[in-house]
């Protein structure tokens, strides 16, 4: 027998059927099937009940909303206030039943008011339901803080403010603090700040929450150098949960990575995916880290890694040798200008001078500046047997932790898995191009970053259905 799409009546149903619209949906068809599994918009319906009948719900608008954005990352982002004319290019209003234009910027600007004071329990049911489904392997939590750049003009915003970020620039950013777990770096709670907040000081408050999210009494937290200060770290202990972090060489009694003898540095194991060249060595020590002034606590004890790697290595001789270079033409300009105009004053070019020893390589290049005013000379060299003590320290960085049992190798491989983390926040890297008019208000700028949180599941979950 035939098959029936070749039978007679499969020709006259083609024949009644005409395609009348084609549409590129993007990633939608993977996106709003992960958003119904995360339950956003069932949560915010349930959490922001409608008082009156209106086409769309608050939790279809920012379902919609969310979508967008995800669809939207590796692409130039459309400005949120042209949502309504995405909606209908994308075909994506197909699927809510209604007319595009449902979904302009009043409307999400009326979701985002309304879905605020509700939105820390209903991203938590969110965070939930992905734990639920998902069931990710809970080894640790991984913390770390990123900046989210905007467009646009936010004068008032006490939110959105300059800050500097990773790229060294200083921009009209948000802060957002993520903690991540599994090896797919699932959301499991983000806390949005000021632009120009460090994070360490939420810190204590993101563990309380990540606790009771994830249940047990204790966890381990992976975290970058920034949040490793002696206040979270010991705050972590008293709590009952563990910690490895990088520690920074502020906390580090002074000689004591150089006193480690090369002999007591072992090859180990594990080799980055992405640089498998880049060896790297391990010597182990105890270090006992002493309280700041203030703090009534005693020395907290933890096992140190002092790591050393090849890469890092080179780059810090680079880097410092190129810092060095930069020094010494500054002071040879100054030399050349030597005796003329203001450069004929003892006293400002001694200003210039001490302008162009910027640290931390300034102290090692030493100068003289002789003579009359007029009739000056300047010299300068550079402290061979500081620096020879200096280079001591290239590559080198040490990694603590509290847990005295785990193999060395585990717990430097918990350490370089921060990446997990690192990805998540890579997802919303991309500049939000926003309207001021209706995101003038702190309040949206929260709600809309708590959507974003959520932006950053969805690619989680996509991550983990591509790779499956």
């Amino acid at each position: 027998m035939a098959p029936w799409f070749a039978s007679e009546k499969a020709s006259q149903f083609a024949e009644r059927v005409r395609v009348t619209d084609r549409r590129n949906l993007g990633r939608s068809p993977l996106v709003l099937p992960l958003l119904r599994i995360l339950g956003l918009r069932r949560v915010v319906d349930e959490e922001v009940p409608m008082q009156r009948q209106r086409h769309l719900t608050h939790g279809q608008a920012l379902e919609a909303l969310v979508a967008h954005i995800v669809d939207s990352l590796g692409k130039k982002r459309v400005p949120l206030y042209h949502l309504d004319a995405w909606m209908d290019r994308s075909g994506l209003a197909l699927c809510y039943g209604v007319e595009s234009s449902h979904f302009n910027d009043d409307r999400m600007g009326d979701a985002l008011d309304a879905f605020l004071p509700h939105a820390g329990e209903a991203l938590q049911t969110v965070s939930l339901n992905l734990l639920s489904h998902f069931e990710p392997v809970v080894g640790a939590v991984h913390h770390d803080l990123t900046s989210v750049l905007f467009a646009g003009e936010y004068e008032g915003s006490e939110t959105i403010t300059h800050g500097y970020n990773s790229q060294g620039s200083q921009d009209k950013q948000i802060n957002v603090g993520l903690d991540v777990v599994g090896p797919e770096g699932l959301v499991v709670w983000g806390k949005p700040l000021p632009g120009n907040e460090n994070g360490i000081g939420t810190f204590p408050a993101a563990v309380d929450q990540v606790s009771r999210l994830l249940g047990g009494d204790s966890q381990l937290f992976v975290t970058d150098r920034i949040f490793a200060t002696f206040e979270n770290l010991w705050g972590l202990r008293r709590k009952g949960h563990h910690f490895v972090s990088p520690l920074s060489r502020q906390l580090v009694p002074a000689g004591w990575i150089e006193a480690a003898p090369d002999a007591e540095f072992h090859l180990r194991k594990y080799h980055s995916q992405h640089d498998p060249k880049n060896p790297y060595w391990m010597a182990e020590r105890t270090l006992a880290l002493k309280p700041p002034k203030g703090l009534a606590a005693n020395e907290l004890l933890v096992r140190a890694l002092i790591i050393r790697s090849e890469r890092k290595t080179r780059d810090d001789r680079e880097g410092r040798e190129k810092a060095l270079q930069k020094i010494e033409d500054r002071l040879m300009q100054i030399r050349g200008y030597l005796n003329q105009r203001r450069y004929a004053r003892r006293e400002y070019v001694q200003q210039q001078v001490t302008a162009a020893l910027k640290p931390p390589f300034g102290q090692y290049v030493h100068y003289e500046v002789s003579g009359e005013d007029g009739q000056l000379s300047l010299r300068w060299w550079r402290d061979e047997e500081a620096l020879a003590e200096r280079e001591k320290l290239d590559g080198k960085y040490v990694v603590v932790t509290d847990l005295w049992d785990e193999d060395a190798e585990t717990v430097f491989g918990w350490h370089k898995e921060q990446h997990w983390v690192e990805s998540r926040h890579r997802n919303m890297k991309t500049d939000l191009v926003l309207r001021p008019v209706w995101l003038q208000d702190d309040k949206r700028i929260e709600a809309l970053r708590g959507l974003c949180e959520s932006d950053v599941s969805v690619c989680d979950c996509a991550d983990g259905a591509q790779s499956h």
